[in-house]
């Protein structure tokens, strides 16, 4: 799903109510930024705002189904300007405000119901999880990504990812702590957790993880490729945390 709102608080709510639906979500605030990432990606479906900063919400539409990996995108206008939708090829028109419901009837009405599973990312560091997100949604993963640990507990309440990538280091609750309530929960219990940090490990971590079956990887700037292999290793096998692998910058350890 592509979201383009240049009010940020209708941004963060569009991105949440889809995320927690089983979308996964990419979120712009203007015409410009809807452009070129239209460009970088073919996407499924696209809710688009009318009054947008730098472009008209129309012309905005005509340069996404510009691309051609877009240009049959259903396209679902969430505005508060109540016409002019006819003959723009738009699958629905919703008025602003939208109820959870109204919006997410909306995709199913257009066709674009949300894929199964997700991969529940938690990590403080924004431009990490915005990393994380967008490799994820490049191999055709649904990324959940919270940077606290509270808000990844709420979200395993009501949905059981396919696995959960955790980061040792955070602000509220350690990484370890994290992992304990998740194997406390029903919906986690068995799944995968891998545990992708920047941290030295020492051997008590290191024995700590391997108790409850941690697949652990070592974080490198700018390099996401270890945790996408192991990613797909967990999800296409159904591996459910039977095996512990650390895996360093430089091989195995």
């Amino acid at each position: 799903m592509l979201v383009i709102e240049d009010d940020s608080n209708e941004r963060k709510w569009l991105s949440r109510t889809l995320a927690e639906a089983g979308y996964g979500v990419v979120s712009v605030a203007s015409g410009a930024e809807a452009i070129s990432a239209a460009r970088e990606r073919r996407f499924d479906a696209m809710t688009l705002d009318l009054l947008l900063p730098d472009m008209n919400g129309w012309e905005v539409l005509e340069a996404v189904r510009g691309t051609p990996q877009n240009a049959h995108i259903s396209t679902v206008v969430i505005t508060v300007v109540k016409d002019g939708a006819n003959g723009r090829g738009v699958q629905d028109l919703l008025v602003k405000p939208v109820s959870p419901e109204a919006l997410l009837a909306s995709l199913r009405r257009a066709g674009v119901p949300p894929e199964d599973g997700a991969i529940l990312v938690v990590d403080d560091d924004a431009p990490t999880l915005h990393m994380a997100a967008l490799a994820l949604i490049e191999l055709g993963y649904r990324p959940v990504c919270e940077q606290r640990a509270a808000d990844a507990l709420r979200f395993i309440e009501n949905e059981q990812p396919a696995a959960i990538v955790v980061d040792l280091i955070m602000p509220e609750m350690t990484g370890f702590e994290l992992i304990e309530r998740l194997r406390a929960a029903p919906n986690a219990r068995d799944l995968p957790i891998i545990v992708w940090t920047a941290r030295d490990l020492g051997e008590e971590d290191v024995k700590r993880l391997r108790g409850s079956g941690e697949t652990v990887i070592a974080k490198t700037p700018g390099d996401i490729g270890p945790l996408l292999r192991e990613l797909r290793r967990v999800t296409r096998s159904g591996n459910h945390a039977a095996e512990v692998a650390a895996i360093a910058a430089g091989g195995e350890s």
